[in-house]
């Protein structure tokens, strides 16, 4: 929703209509009783559903270049720390599954977004979003393998393989860029 909006509306009623979206179907989502085979299933659905219909804008550099600055740095983490505190704090109060809502909610993406989009337009927020569904197989590799490997191997270790899963699908994604449009992306 988020990247077919971005370039006609500001920052936040793009975010206001990616997160209408996103919050029914979380919510639907949670109250489901569903086992690993069918969550992969509306996963895989999901995911062929965003490489069909999503058409993020052709990357083009921002003709305003805004100096990075440490206050993006400390607004994404403050943003993060006061969810993660408000969930913790509230989650006896509202549930497991609100609280499993709460702790899906897309804050990388919502933050990242509000700062492109206002600092260099809808048109180069909307194409670095529309990018982050190749990344996201690697989110959901090191979901997958948390969920097989926490109770046969133990915690640390299913964590460890879970992170090794993201990181060898970015070092693949990686790969397939090539040194040319690395380049290029700088």
């Amino acid at each position: 929703v988020y990247v077919s909006v971005a370039q006609r509306l500001s920052a936040a009623a793009s975010l206001a209509a990616a997160l209408a979206a996103w919050l029914p179907c979380a919510v639907l989502v949670q109250q489901l009783d569903i086992g690993l085979p069918v969550a992969l299933v509306l996963t895989a659905a999901s995911f062929t559903f965003g490489f069909l219909f999503i058409r993020s804008p052709a990357w083009m550099p921002p003709s305003n270049r805004a100096r990075r600055g440490r206050a993006d740095l400390i607004v994404r983490a403050v943003i993060t720390g006061v969810l993660v505190a408000v969930v913790v704090t509230v989650s006896d109060a509202i549930g497991p599954a609100a609280t499993g809502v709460a702790l899906v909610f897309p804050v990388s993406l919502t933050t990242i977004s509000w700062i492109m989009h206002r600092r260099y337009g809808g048109a180069a927020a909307a194409a670095v979003l529309g990018a982050t569904l190749r990344p996201l197989f690697g989110f959901l590799g090191f979901l997958l393998a948390l969920h097989l490997l926490a109770e046969p191997i133990g915690t640390p270790l299913a964590l460890a393989a879970a992170v090794g899963c993201s990181v060898l699908w970015s070092l693949v994604l990686l790969a397939r860029l090539g040194p040319l449009k690395r380049a290029r992306a700088r």
